[in-house]
């Protein structure tokens, strides 16, 4: 009887802990599906996305800014050299950005297209050059996937969303294969999660911005994760409400992502007609307050919506005066002009003295600087290619030599813009 008694007592116990592991793959499943069906609610909440995201293009070209031989030299000196691990995540997303995904280097050693975008979107190659043990560039969140990024370390995007806006600007379709420490995933998982995290009150969203316009026009609007409402009529003012030089490399990220949005909107109709006049009378503003501030010698600096600069040459200290400040604003606003509708430029000999500036001053920098100040570069060599007309990958040397002028701020191909609704 006692073996007996024993055998039951074993029986229950056993039938104890079925019922006790059963009950916890129950409940776990069920978590997991309620995870799943979150996920799911909150993708539906979106609207439809654009399987390729739209271009943002450079509108001019224009000979006298710099001609096509000092153009390639120029952009040969600033391709992305190879430092193994100590090479920087925001110089890889900034070449990318500048030279293209299809990039191929002439310099042994330069990073190709190929490469860096692999380095963004690969977690494999980044385990292959920072180690096992370097937290993961890519990670998966509740919206989909996000980019680690943080204001110092070597193997992490430097701004919210940069990295995302990247690779809509370099034009990664949706359906683009990212593979994660999870696993795989999409670019698609990348929108979203941008998307879906989005909050007005954010304190970077310049590359937010351009995401959204990229993969959701013609669409005005969308819900984030809290239900609370996003729309291009809502970011254009939140733009324009910030102090210059207030934000990221001194404002002129914003005025980018302005521009960008007045350029979708010309073919989408992402802003309603009161809100894009206000922006190209606040962008009018940001042109005069260039012209006015110039140096003489062409150059702008940190301080450049209050005053020109002082001296031709350049502080040692401080933050707004040294060389690569003066490199830094001079080139970010080169690039955001040249996407600029026609009606915001200023005369076309600030944007050659401009110019002029940043070619001597890249042709005369040790390779040292050029790699201490690669982020200021990148934007100030794809301001030079853009203002003829194209991208620097459209200036390797598949693509023939064209001289021809476009006319005095005339795009070269005249777009035709739609009745405008409200």
């Amino acid at each position: 009887m006692n073996e007996v008694a024993r055998a039951a007592r074993l029986s229950r116990r056993e039938l104890l802990i079925y019922s006790a592991v059963h009950a916890g793959i129950l409940g776990g499943g069920a978590v997991w599906a309620a995870v799943r069906y979150r996920q799911e609610s909150l993708r539906r909440r979106l609207p439809p996305l654009q399987a390729r995201p739209w271009a943002i293009v450079p509108r001019y070209d224009e000979p006298p800014v710099i001609d096509l031989p000092s153009l390639r030299m120029l952009l040969e000196r600033l391709e992305l050299r190879d430092q193994g691990a100590s090479l920087k995540i925001n110089h890889v997303d900034h070449a990318l950005r500048f030279l293209g995904k299809d990039h191929r280097p002439k310099h042994q050693g330069a990073l190709s297209g190929r490469q860096m975008l692999a380095l963004l979107t690969d977690h494999r190659e980044f385990v292959r050059r920072y180690g096992p043990g370097t937290p993961p560039l890519l990670e998966r969140s509740d919206w989909g996937v996000r980019v680690r990024y943080a204001s110092q370390g070597v193997a992490v995007s430097s701004h919210r969303d940069h990295t995302a806006a990247t690779l809509a600007e370099v034009g990664l379709p949706l359906e683009f294969e990212l593979h994660t420490p999870q696993g795989p995933a999409t670019m698609a998982d990348l929108v979203r999660h941008v998307l879906l995290s989005f909050e007005l009150d954010q304190q970077e969203y310049e590359w937010s911005t351009l995401v959204a316009a990229c993969y959701l026009a013609p669409q005005r609007q969308w819900f984030n994760h809290a239900g609370r409402k996003l729309s291009f009529d809502l970011l254009a003012p939140r733009i324009m409400r910030q102090r210059m030089p207030q934000g990221v490399c001194y404002g002129n990220h914003r005025l980018f992502s302005l521009a960008a949005l007045l350029q979708l909107d010309q073919q989408h109709e992402l802003l309603s007609r009161p809100v894009r006049a206000a922006a190209v009378r606040y962008l009018q503003g940001m042109s005069r307050v260039l012209v006015r501030h110039q140096h003489a010698l062409g150059f702008w600096n940190g301080n450049w919506p209050y005053r020109a600069p002082q001296s031709v040459r350049p502080a040692t200290t401080g933050t707004t005066d040294r060389l690569p400040d003066r490199i830094l604003a001079t080139g970010h606003a080169l690039e955001w002009l040249a996407i600029a509708p026609e009606e915001v430029l200023p005369p076309r000999d600030v944007v050659v003295r401009a110019a002029a500036w940043l070619r001597e001053t890249i042709l005369g920098l040790e390779t040292d600087q050029i790699t201490q100040w690669y982020t200021f570069l990148s934007h100030a060599g794809r301001a030079l290619a853009m203002w003829r007309g194209r991208y620097p990958e459209q200036l390797q040397p598949a693509s023939p030599p064209r001289e021809t002028p476009s006319g005095p701020w005339q795009p070269e191909e005249k777009r035709h813009e739609k009745p405008r609704s409200e």
